[in-house]
């Protein structure tokens, strides 16, 4: 049956993110003297109401509910400019934040640093989806008020698992509570790149676009997703340590064209 209207709007699927990640006490440091040690809760996606969008991570079915399972995971600051190389090092000084050159080391192992998985959008319906979003606001506790390092990134890649390549710009996909620019790692001689991420901390859209009908080219956008702490953020230092993320929600939102 035909509407009166070319579109209907389809509030497809919230995607929830649950993450507390909390301080384990005054002995604990921001990057780098010491290792921060931050203790993640939950991260979790969902979606509230049956649409023809659906949500996948890296790996597992397409549903309307994933579950990371990420309770106790640890996190160390981190330092990265494309995604793809990860660094970490110490402080040359307890009250900054700048790398003492001889300690950097590429991370090889990101389990203990960055969390990384993939949040994908995929359209099972026999309509195109047009203006589709990925909607989120980030929260983070500061130890010291306007003290933010935390991370949020999501990047374009090509396909689902944990071998796709990245496509997309990682820099124009970098977001923080407030908007903030790091002199990120990109070497372990010390080479930087700078990365101005955008700040969600009161709402911001991620343009997914136009997801085409189930089982045609362009029904699917694959991205990964990586939260973490930026060692390369100013702020992120001895005297600001213990900042906590009580939670992230992602919304995933469209127009679903009207089909003749």
């Amino acid at each position: 049956m035909k509407t009166n209207s070319r579109k209907r709007l389809l509030v497809s699927s919230v995607a929830m993110l649950l993450v507390a990640m909390l301080a384990l006490g005054t002995a604990t440091y921001a990057w780098f003297t010491q290792d921060t040690t931050a203790f993640t809760k939950n991260l979790s996606v969902q979606t509230v109401k049956a649409s023809e969008l659906l949500l996948s991570k890296s790996t597992g079915d397409w549903t309307d509910q994933l579950d990371y399972a990420t309770v106790d995971k640890i996190l160390k600051p981190a330092s990265s400019a494309d995604g793809e190389n990860w660094f970490s090092a110490t402080a040359a000084a307890k009250t900054g934040y700048a790398a003492d050159a001889d300690t950097i080391a590429e991370i090889t192992s990101m389990d203990a640093y960055v969390f990384a998985d993939q949040l994908n959008v995929t359209n099972n319906g026999g309509a195109a989806v047009e203006n589709v979003k990925i909607k989120f606001s980030l929260a983070e506790d500061e130890q010291v008020a306007g003290a933010a390092y935390l991370r949020v990134a999501l990047v374009e890649v090509d396909k689902k698992g944990a071998d796709a390549t990245i496509t997309g710009n990682f820099k124009a996909g970098v977001f923080s509570k407030y908007t903030d620019s790091a002199e990120a790692l990109t070497s372990t001689a010390g080479a930087t790149e700078t990365v101005t991420s955008t700040a969600a901390g009161t709402g911001v859209e991620f343009s997914v676009g136009t997801l085409q009908p189930k089982d045609t080219t362009g029904s699917t956008k694959y991205y990964n997703l990586y939260v973490w702490f930026e060692g390369q953020d100013t702020d992120c230092k001895d005297a600001n340590a213990g900042n906590s993320i009580p939670e992230i929600t992602f919304t995933v939102s469209g127009d679903t064209v009207e089909q003749n």
